[in-house]
């Protein structure tokens, strides 16, 4: 510091001081080197009273030139051109300017790094490609699994390489970079490629048993699939996320070939599981014969692709039988005064055959005693609508004006309108006709009542089961019951959006048995016959399908937080998904647990570091126990006077934030002599 003093004048007795600040020392460069493609790093000697340095950066011919200020050294020279030689020099600064630059050193630029652009055409191979770099005279390319913390290095001086023998669904992270003629690596750059699934195979093609116009499509998932998808050779396709996936509808009469493909984001597997199926048509009746009286027949047309024939016969005071047979006709009692309402079903390995026609059948009441009383000179017969029973004719016939009960109803639509209502609608062909539609289900049963063509039911819980029919009434009487069709109740997922199926569970509880095992438990859901429990997390998903209400699941990572779900599945295939509070696994337990042999009687145990907050180790023998805990960060901790010549049972366990210390880990045994420097061999307990 230069301090001039000036001594006052006439006009001021006061004296005055004159503060000036020289500029600082030049610092010298000890060292320029590059690390990345665009930037220059630069260790120089730091100068006493410098309050901050200047690095410059220009080219030897001058058509580059680029000030950068740092407060230490190092100091990094940014936005640079890449595999560029500069002459790099320092200069420190303080409050009176800045030294003069110190002597200049050259540094160059690493090679940039080659931009990889990868595919996957197949579910085992993933290609990589890439323009070539100026001045590389050989590239390095790193493939890694997504978890697994392995790499495999492969160099080639070409701009493509690809890597066979992959998993199927699996993403795998590439690493490359390109390298100069002086040996020298460049940058490097990094993408993730997952490749193609596997094939699905399909498992199972039937029929719906509520709509047979419905295909379900049962296949197996395959690991990495985004979604699925199912064509038919009618051109009919169907998507899914899960199985089964469904079709409709279905026309009758022809074969379907089904095939299934997986999608992810590379691409579908190129190639795809195949099966066929036909699907019967309804026979057609022929009609009705009675050889003898009483003894009926009733006949049907052959049709493709059927294995058997099932024929129901029902009659009108709700008596009903049935035949299941290969042959073209079924035989059944046809007694006097009823109509029988008669229909066939084709079935195969598909399932039924939709419904077709339905034929009425009726049989008059004898009359011939009645009106023998009244003395009728000639016997007439007449017969309502439909096919006659000719054992039912009598001699003598009786007329009279009968007001028929009303006609039976058809179900038009039965749709769940929101949480508390369903609406029943049907046809109404009748005249001053109230009509009442009953819900029966296991447990309860419910009606509703209009003169109109629709009534609502309000109050029906979720995932439940009923069969709805409607019947109509007059003065005449009663009509025949409509058929019966199906309704599951399910969840209002948003306002107006139905999600048939069965309720969630109310509660799910996620425990940890061991490192890689949970034990899951949850409460019964209504309408739920089976359960599938998933834990997901970026490492692997872990799932159990099982009908209790609880499983056993193993392949859990440590150290990983998971998001709990369930599917709850009804008996007739409807799903729901659940999602509750997500569980986190018990950190990891440490490898390579040993005991080193200290001076004046103290052991150190040692461990591998497995990422925990902290550890605790625990040492059982015969005679005494002992127990340390390191510091945090360390692996190791020290036991003092121990005792010597003793068999300890060793367990390292981490402990978590909340001081809990984990019990899942496994037990060592060593042995501690008395003589020599280590502690004997340990072995795991069983």
């Amino acid at each position: 510091m230069l301090m001039l003093r000036l001594i006052g004048t006439k006009q001021s007795l006061d004296s005055k001081e004159v503060r000036y600040c020289a500029a600082p020392e030049v610092p010298n460069i000890a060292k320029a080197y590059s690390k990345h493609s665009n930037s220059i790093i630069v260790e120089f000697s730091r100068v006493t009273g410098a309050t901050g340095y200047t690095l410059r950066a220009e080219t030897e011919s001058g058509d580059f030139f680029l000030e950068t200020q740092v407060t230490d050294s190092p100091g990094v020279v940014l936005n640079l051109k890449p595999y560029t030689e500069y002459i790099i020099s320092a200069m420190s600064v303080n409050a009176g300017g800045r030294s003069q630059p110190s002597l200049p050193v050259a540094a160059k630029t690493v090679l940039p790094a080659p931009q990889l652009n990868t595919s996957s055409p197949n579910n085992s191979t993933i290609i990589v490609s890439w323009n070539p770099v100026d001045q590389a005279v050989l590239y390095t390319l790193c493939i890694s699994k997504e978890g697994s913390g392995t790499c495999v290095k492969q160099n080639t001086t070409d701009t493509v390489l690809i890597f066979k023998d992959r998993e199927p669904g699996t993403i795998y992270c590439i690493k490359g970079n390109a390298w100069d003629p002086n040996g020298i690596p460049g940058d490097d750059f990094s993408v993730c490629q997952i490749t193609r699934p596997s094939i699905p195979v399909i498992t199972q093609i039937m029929l719906s048993s509520v709509d047979p116009q419905v295909l379900f499509v049962n296949f197996t998932l395959v690991r990495g699939a985004n979604h699925y998808q199912a064509l038919s050779s009618t051109g009919q396709t169907c998507t899914s996320t899960d199985s089964p996936c469904t079709i409709s509808p279905v026309s009758c009469g022809q074969t379907h070939t089904i095939s299934v493909n997986a999608f992810n984001e590379a691409g579908p597997k190129n190639e795809i599981s195949k099966f066929s199926l036909p699907v019967p048509c309804p026979p057609e009746i022929l009609g009705v014969e009675e050889p003898e009286p009483a003894n009926c027949t009733l006949r049907w047309g052959a049709v493709d692709w059927v294995d058997y024939y099932i024929a129901f016969v029902k009659r009108d005071d709700g008596a009903e039988e049935f035949c299941n047979t290969t042959t073209m006709q079924c035989n059944y009692i046809c007694s006097c005064g009823f109509t029988y309402f008669m229909n066939v079903f084709a079935y195969n390995k598909a399932g039924s055959s939709f419904l077709g026609q339905v034929l009425n059948y009726t049989t008059s009441k004898n009359t011939g005693h009645i009106c023998s009383l009244l003395s009728f000179p000639e016997s007439i017969h007449m017969c309502p609508l439909g096919m006659f029973s000719r054992a039912c004719m009598s001699s003598h016939f009786c007329f009279f004006i009968l007001l028929s009960a009303p006609c039976t109803p058809e179900i038009l639509s039965i749709r769940q309108v929101n949480m508390s209502y369903v609406n029943v609608s049907w046809s109404a062909n009748n005249t001053k006709a109230v009509y009442t539609a009953r819900m029966a289900g296991q447990t309860d049963s419910r009606t509703c009542q209009s003169a109109g063509t629709f009534c609502e039911v309000s109050g029906l819980p979720c995932g439940t089961a009923y069969e709805v029919s409607v019947t109509a009434k007059t003065s005449a009487g009663l009509s025949f019951p409509s058929y019966t069709m199906p309704l599951e109740t399910g969840i209002i997922i948003v306002e107006l959006l139905l999600c048939p199926g069965p309720c969630c569970p109310e509660s799910v509880n996620v425990r940890q048995v061991t490192q890689a095992m949970t034990n899951v438990t949850w409460s019964a859901a209504t309408g739920a016959k089976s359960y599938i429990a998933s834990l997901n997390s970026p490492r692997g998903t872990a799932k159990c399908h099982t009908l209790e209400t609880h499983c056993l699941m193993g392949c859990i990572t440590c150290g990983t937080n998971y998001t709990v779900s369930m599917t709850a599945i009804s008996g007739t295939g409807h799903k729901y998904e659940c999602t509750y509070q997500g569980f986190s696994s018990y950190a990891c337990c440490p490898s390579h647990v040993k005991l080193y042999r200290m001076s004046n009687h103290s052991i150190r145990v040692y461990w591998s570091n497995s990422g925990a907050v902290g550890y605790t180790a625990n040492l059982h023998g015969s005679v005494s126990n002992y127990t340390c805990t390191p510091q945090l960060g360390s692996s190791f901790c020290d036991v003092s006077n121990i005792t010597c010549g003793d068999v300890y049972t060793v367990v390292v366990a981490p402990v978590s934030r909340d001081g809990t210390v984990i019990t899942l880990c496994s037990k060592r045994m060593f042995s501690v002599s008395c003589s020599g420097s280590n502690v004997g061999m340990g072995k795991y307990l069983s």
